[in-house]
């Protein structure tokens, strides 16, 4: 047992030796001033990999009236998409991909009917329009626009774009291809281009 002595009562200690980190429970108690720290160290145990491939949740969204959420949920590098009730406790995974490809997955948005959540997934590309690989997989990676449908769990690519942005009505969805503005609208969401533009387009609301 190892007595430490600090004014702060939060102070966590850790060591690390051989690649490994070895955690450290801290037990304060407090006497006169100083404060005297009390650790015991632990047996559990996390080395360089395990610390990596922790899980972990990003891009939360909520529904435009409060009531349900989405978010990207990281697990060992394998990203999909989840989507809860507002107590977090119907909790549903809309997207079932398997390999650590290397593929972002961002832009989440609910649909206004809380049906179906649209995402982006993909890599952009450098000055020389080449997306990135990581993975040298055989298939694009250029970033495209999905919709996930809630009750079926089921996923359609829209097309191939970015900055997706959902009508208010939500019969719309448009987004960005080749500095062009798309709309994808009906049931088939079928996109077509909304109009030819000399410029580039971007940040669509």
């Amino acid at each position: 047992m190892k007595i430490y002595r600090s004014f702060n009562p939060f102070l966590l200690i850790h060591s690390y030796a051989n690649g490994i980190f070895t955690k450290t429970t801290i037990l304060y108690e407090k006497t006169a001033s100083p404060l005297f720290l009390i650790s015991i160290s632990a047996s559990a145990q996390f080395n360089i990999e395990k610390l990596l491939s922790a899980p972990f949740p990003s891009e939360l969204h909520a529904s435009n009236d409060g009531k349900y959420i989405t978010w990207v949920f990281n697990n060992k590098g394998v990203c999909n998409v989840w989507f809860a009730d507002e107590s977090g406790r119907e909790s549903k995974q809309l997207t079932h991909y398997t390999e650590e490809d290397g593929l972002e997955l961002y832009n989440l948005a609910i649909t206004p009917d809380d049906k179906s959540v649209v995402f982006v997934r993909g890599n952009d590309a450098n000055l020389k329009g080449e997306n990135a690989n990581p993975a040298r997989l055989q298939t694009s990676t250029a970033e495209a626009v999905y919709i996930a449908y809630v009750t079926t769990a089921s996923v359609k690519k829209i097309g191939d774009g970015i900055s997706r942005a959902v009508s208010p009505d939500g019969k719309q969805i448009a987004y960005i291809a080749s500095s062009q503005v798309w709309v994808a609208a009906g049931d088939s969401l079928k996109p077509v281009k909304l109009f030819q533009s000399r410029g580039s387009q971007a940040q669509l609301r």
